[in-house]
Order: structure tokens, then sequence, then C-alpha cells
């Protein structure tokens, strides 16, 4: 099976009209409108089965508060994707981004990029699960990400670490959790506090909101930077990373990160067995990324 992925892009600076020219301009896709904050749902699911499989939308977030940087006020708009499958999909998302960056779409530091991966229809291994083996999976993930940390963290803006950055620890402070927490995290002994806190957090880096309902899980550490190098390398790693927690879990190899193991990028891509050509563009991304936070990198013009 392809994994299956949903993508929302956070822009602003178009309108409706303009966007639908850029999504319409990618052959074959479709735009169905620009929608309140998540009113775009009364469509149902934008997926090949319901035969919407090439539907785009567009959303308000005023979170994306593009009037601080001098932006139209009422411009912000998250471009919303629907399910798409494997390679092939993440490319057809990497072409709209293009085209919404050549019709003026703007980015600010308010905006990113929301994956979320659709496990139910993506993977035989994760449908044969109990609810406590997929929970072992979640937790699994989030050991991942939290012994992982300072490696994954050279990929990603140094205010998306909450370690650093105020602002991350703001977006992550959540105290309202509307999800069965018990499910998460009992099921093994190694998990610990850090990764409740990262899995209570709706807007944290892992968000396993709708894990138990709709079988998705939603990552949002990636910043919107219309490098579609960065998008489809961290979407790539991404999957492999799932990948091999339920890969490892199903094959009851469940265990919890050792210290005999690196905790470097380096480290990550080696227990993961990332492969030769993810291992490569994963490096070129952590050096791009370096540059960008050095500052060294503003000679270079973006990759599209």
């Amino acid at each position: 099976m392809a994994q299956r992925y949903g993508f929302e892009l956070e822009t602003y600076g178009l309108t409706p009209e303009e966007i639908s020219k850029a999504v319409t301009s990618v052959n074959g896709l479709v735009y169905a409108g620009h929608y309140s904050y998540h009113g775009s749902r009364h469509l149902g699911l934008r997926s090949k089965e319901n035969g919407l499989g090439n539907v785009w939308v567009s959303e308000r977030d005023s979170s994306i508060c593009p009037e601080d940087t001098g932006g139209e006020y009422g411009s912000d708009h998250e471009v919303i994707s629907p399910i798409v499958e494997g390679r092939e999909g993440i490319e057809s998302v990497c072409r709209v981004i293009k085209s919404l960056k050549r019709a003026g779409a703007e980015t600010n530091e308010n905006c990113s990029i929301h994956i979320t991966f659709g496990m139910e229809n993506s993977s035989a291994r994760w449908n044969r699960m109990s609810s406590k083996k997929k929970a072992q999976v979640i937790v699994k993930l989030s050991e991942m990400f939290y012994f992982f940390q300072d490696g994954i963290m050279t990929l990603l803006p140094s205010r998306r670490n909450p370690s650093e950055s105020i602002h991350a620890q703001e977006y992550c402070d959540m105290t309202r959790v509307d999800r069965d927490v018990s499910k998460l995290g009992t099921q093994h002994p190694s998990a610990t506090s850090a990764i409740y806190d990262m899995l209570n957090y709706e807007r944290g880096q892992i968000n396993v909101q709708n894990l138990f309902s709709k079988g998705i899980i939603e990552f949002r550490s990636l910043e919107m930077t219309f490098d579609t190098h960065r998008v489809r390398t961290w979407a790539l790693l991404l999957h492999k990373m799932l990948s091999y927690c339920v890969t490892s879990v199903s094959n009851g190899k469940y265990r919890a990160f050792q210290m005999s193991v690196n905790p470097s990028l380096e480290g990550l891509l080696w227990e993961i067995n990332a492969g030769t050509d993810l291992i490569k563009d994963t490096m070129r991304m952590q050096a791009k990324n370096l540059l960008d936070e050095s500052g060294f990198n503003s000679y270079y013009v973006e990759a599209v």
C-alpha cells in the first residue's frame, strides 16, 4: 500500500481567485473554494475513492497574522490538499507550492506546513494491530522524537525548538486535552513524562488527536519555506520513521532507545535504515538549514 498524506500549506497574500488560478494551473487539479476555518469539511473526505482525489481548497487561518508583516487583513490562508498517495502525490503538492509562489503567495514566521499521515489505508501491518499495539507505535514514535530531538532540530528552525524558543513553548502550551491519553504511554514501561508532554499538546510536533477515531497522525514542525526539496525530504523522512516504528512493534522488537545509539541525525538515519538517497537528501536539508540559521544562506535562491 502506498503511504497516504494530507498537506496544509500556510501562506498569505493571495485572493481566492488567485489561489484558484494557481492550483488549477497544475494539470488535472480542481479548486473547490475558500472557506472559514475548517469550513470545507462539509465537502466530506476528498479522496480518490470518493472521486475527489484532485480537489483542493483553502481556508482562513488567523494564526498566520499577515497584518503583522504588512499583509492585508483577511489575506491569510492555508491551502489544503486532498488525500495524496506516495511519491507521486508528494510531487503534485510540490507543483502546487511552486505555482503558489509564482502567483505571489508569501510566508512569515507564523507559517508552516502540516503533514497528516493516514494509517488505516496505508499499512497492512497497522490495520492488523490491536489498539494496544497501535498505542505502542505512537509511544515508540514519540520516544524517537525525544531521543533524537537534537538531531531532528538541525532540520528545523530554532523557533520550533521548545528548549530554545519562547514561541515554541507558548505554541505548545495547550491545557485542553481532548484525546484519551490513557491509551498512549501506559502500554510500555519506557514511557516518560516528556512523551506525555509531547502527546498532550495538540499543537506540538506530533498531533494524535484523531488517531483512534480516524487513524491519522499529524506532524506540524516544518516551517513553510516554499523549498520543495525540504518538503519532499521531510515527508519521506517522517514516512521512514513511522514505518520503522510500525515494523518494530509488529515484529515484537519493541525496545527503548539505548544510549549505545548515537542520538544525532546520523544516528537516526542509521537506526531507521534510511537508504542512500534519503540520507543524502536529509544531510543536504540539514546543511541548508544550518546555513539559514547562521544567516549565511541569504545569497542563495531557495529551491523551487
